[in-house]
């Protein structure tokens, strides 16, 4: 038969698409009559939901109100046994249906599975209160709801519609007798408690809050449940049970202060719940549905101009459904941020430094005295993996310190994956902060990985550590299959099957096929870090020869970076100022307009992964002339797409340039093949897509390593 769940959702743009995923999976066509009801959401609530599932009804109403959602959801519905289901929780198909049959069994008007408490990666006092609090006789026994509860048809018409109480399970609890309603106790639903001990005092207040506001209602007919007072005790006077104890006391009676002294707008919901739930989470409570990835990326600066495809990356996998936090090791440079885009990252953006000494000392604080014997643990292990000498350990310190920070901020904002975009700091400090949080937590709850693009990392295999990264990393994801076969030639082969290739992607609809540029001359674009690597002074060279040999050749060189006054000098000496523009830094806004302007995209670097600006001068219908290094043969076919000549050599890089000059037909022959090329191969939507699919794939199967291994 099919049931109806009314899901009330406020601002749960976190938690709603994997609230709904658990919900669906396995259900048979046409069993779920879903609501979701939107109430005064000003976040991505709504399209979360209809993203997640299609066939739901989602309703948006503008005041924020459960109760309100409620009744709401009550007049779309239209069948029974009628499910009310929290936002926050994971409630799966099989154990609705087993409510659903129970409610069709004589007499039965209530029921609810009962709630399993995911605890993985909580803190100690967490643990313990809710160790305590599962075993009060009320709790295991009595209650219907906190979470989830169903009615039938004739239990739904015992009252009208909700009234203005915060305890809505509680006001459906007391309304039925005990032989009416059932607490399933072979059926779970999945409950993920706050992160810390403030949230759970302020879950407490607001039961007791809510508890006190319906008994002056003049709604209920029985008083509020039992404290289980005498059972709590009894555990009391067992020596190992007695912390545990005085952390649940603890709590109920502040929380009771806090119910009382608080108006009733504080303390009403602890974000810190909107929570991830751990991979244990299928095994313990039965089959919860596939997880949505909640992912910190981690890198050394962002946003960034020299790495806006990690930005277009963030964006693309946001756009697939996976939850994305950004993490910087180093606040950006205001003068860097240039687009509304960049700006809008930035503030958005948690930063490890410069160091705010306060939260600093908080997280090793709580981390040492919470979990002892994991933070030497996971520093000596640090320790024993630097890559020689006095630097090398120096270096550590300052990684495993920047290590537990990020692990406090990930733990807090409900993050058990870090993810560090190229194999520098950012993936050192993600390597050990997960190491910390698995050492913590006693399981392997915490996973990261890491993006290797190179050439730089692959300049300097020792101080990169890059051995050591992929043998412990979960998973790495290489740009390219150049970039995999070098790790490969690092790795051990037990650890290839880790190394995934994923493209770095173009957006197309910020660079659409551009029409052949119509104007005097011949104007080529380079886009590049003004830095050695990207052989810039042998383009000069070639815009010398092209210009002694007659043709009128301009070269527009956008970007920054260290050798700008030496570019410009060499541009002296070869007396052809007139024909470089140094543009210096451009916002990714005002790009598009760059590349439409050119004739063809030059890149004569001496290494490379696999460019992004030669997949956005490919995308806007632009030939390309670049180097045969890296993974650029993966993306420009010679002769195809663009021209691929050896890195360093002058004379072959003006022939190559000499001969697009001349054939106005050939260039744009070649423009429109690689836009085809990067539509089928480079699309950062598609590319974002099959990152997704691997992120899920951790989240959800076995990783590979023991937790830290011996060095």
């Amino acid at each position: 038969m099919p049931y109806s769940v009314v899901i009330p959702a406020h601002n749960e743009e976190a938690v709603i698409g994997r609230c709904l995923s658990t919900l669906i999976e396995g259900a048979p066509e046409g069993e779920l009559d879903v609501l979701v009801v939107c109430n005064g959401c000003d976040d991505r609530t709504a399209e979360v939901a209809r993203r997640n599932a299609p066939g739901a009804t989602v309703l948006e109403i503008p005041v924020a109100s459960k109760v309100a959602a409620l009744n709401v959801g009550d007049e779309h519905a239209r069948h029974f046994p009628r499910f009310y289901v929290d936002a926050d929780v994971e409630l799966a198909y099989p154990a609705l249906a087993s409510v659903g049959r129970a409610l069709g069994q004589p007499g039965v008007l209530c029921a609810a599975p009962r709630p399993w408490f995911d605890l993985a990666a909580r803190p100690w006092a967490v643990r313990a209160f809710y160790a305590v609090l599962q075993g009060v006789p009320y709790f295991s026994q009595d209650m219907v709801g906190t979470g989830v509860y169903a009615l039938s048809e004739a239990g739904r018409r015992r009252f009208g519609p909700f009234p203005e109480l915060t305890a809505d399970d509680q006001f459906v609890q007391q309304l039925f007798e005990r032989s009416e309603r059932r607490s399933m106790p072979g059926d779970h639903f999945v409950v993920h408690p706050p992160a810390n001990l403030r949230g759970v005092l302020a879950m407490r207040a607001r039961a007791y809050r809510g508890n006190r506001e319906l008994a002056r209602s003049g709604l209920a007919r029985e008083g509020p449940p039992p404290s289980g007072l005498k059972s709590v005790l009894r555990r009391a006077l067992a020596p190992a049970q007695a912390p545990a104890v005085a952390v649940y006391a603890g709590v109920n009676v502040l929380a009771k202060g806090l119910a009382w002294g608080r108006p009733s707008s504080t303390w009403e919901r602890d974000d810190s719940a909107r929570l991830i739930a751990s991979p244990s989470s299928s095994s313990k409570a039965g089959p919860v549905g596939p997880k949505k990835a909640r992912i910190c990326y981690v890198t050394s600066h962002y946003p960034a101009l020299s790495h806006t495809f990690v930005m277009r990356e963030i964006f693309g996998l946001r756009a697939a459904g996976v939850e994305v936090g950004t993490v910087s090791v180093h606040k950006a440079d205001p003068a860097g941020l240039l687009a509304e885009a960049d700006r809008r990252e930035a503030e958005n953006t948690w930063n490890i430094l410069p160091v705010e000494a306060g939260s600093f000392v908080r997280a090793h604080a709580g981390a040492l005295l919470a979990h002892p014997a994991a933070y030497f643990r996971t520093l000596g292990a640090a320790l024993r993996a630097a890559p020689g000498g006095m630097r090398g350990y120096l270096w550590q310190l300052f990684y495993f310190a920047e290590a537990v920070a990020l692990w406090d901020h990930a733990k807090h904002v409900g993050a058990r994956h870090l993810h560090a975009h190229l194999a520098n700091v950012a993936a050192d400090i993600s390597w050990w902060a997960s190491a910390f949080g698995n050492a913590a937590g006693g399981a392997r709850n915490w996973r990261w990985s890491f993006t290797m693009h190179g050439p730089t990392e692959l300049f300097a295999v020792e101080r990169f550590n890059l051995g050591r990264k992929v043998a412990h990393a979960d998973l790495v994801v290489c740009i390219s299959d150049f970039t995999r076969s070098q790790l490969m030639y690092l790795s051990e082969p037990d650890d290839w099957a880790k190394l995934r290739v994923v493209h770095c992607g173009a957006d197309l609809s910020r660079y659409p096929l551009a029409p052949p540029r119509r104007g005097p001359g011949f104007r080529v674009l380079c886009v590049a870090r003004l830095a050695p690597q990207k052989g810039l002074e042998v383009l000069l060279g070639a815009v010398k020869l092209l210009a002694g040999r007659g043709i009128d050749v301009h070269l527009v060189l956008v970007g920054d970076g260290p050798m700008r006054e030496r570019l410009r000098l060499r541009a002296e000496r070869l007396q052809i100022t007139d024909r470089v523009t140094l543009m210096g830094a451009v916002g990714q806004d005002d790009m598009a307009a760059y590349y439409a302007g050119a004739d063809v995209f030059c890149l004569p670097s001496f290494a490379e992964g696999v460019p992004v600006v030669l997949m956005e001068a490919m995308a806007s219908g632009r030939a390309v002339v670049a180097t045969r290094v890296g993974g650029v043969p993966e993306l420009v076919e010679d002769g195809a797409s663009g021209l691929l000549v050896a890195p360093g050599n002058v004379d072959e890089l003006a022939a190559a340039l000499e001969r697009l000059a001349s054939s106005p037909e050939e260039r744009e022959k070649m423009g429109l093949t690689g836009r085809q090329e990067v539509v089928e191969d480079f699309d950062a939507r598609k590319c974002a897509a099959q990152l997704a699919a691997l992120f899920q794939e951790m989240s959800t199967g076995a990783t590979s390593d023991p937790l830290i291994r011996a060095h």
